[in-house]
């Protein structure tokens, strides 16, 4: 996997470390984006015009693997 371009930011209050790119850049290499926020479980934030306007995060890290195997398996999507 190549290595992104994008701003690292660390929220000391949850540990959590998140990405940070344009929604231009997303555009370009979304399935390199999908593919790092699945591999590392780690969030992207997607700004336009210097707003935030999206939250990427991973299903199994969000939800828990077992949950989401089960909804597979059993054919049931949920939109949040």
């Amino acid at each position: 996997m190549q290595n992104l371009k994008q701003e690292k930011i660390t929220l000391d209050k949850e540990k959590t470390t998140m990405k940070m790119v344009t929604e231009s850049a997303l555009k370009d290499r979304m399935c390199d984006y999908f593919r790092e926020v699945e591999a590392t479980g780690e969030e992207l934030m997607v700004t336009k015009d210097g707003q935030l306007i999206l939250k990427i995060i991973s299903y199994n890290r969000y939800f828990g693997e077992s949950e989401s195997n089960h909804e597979c398996a059993s054919g049931q999507v949920h939109h949040h």
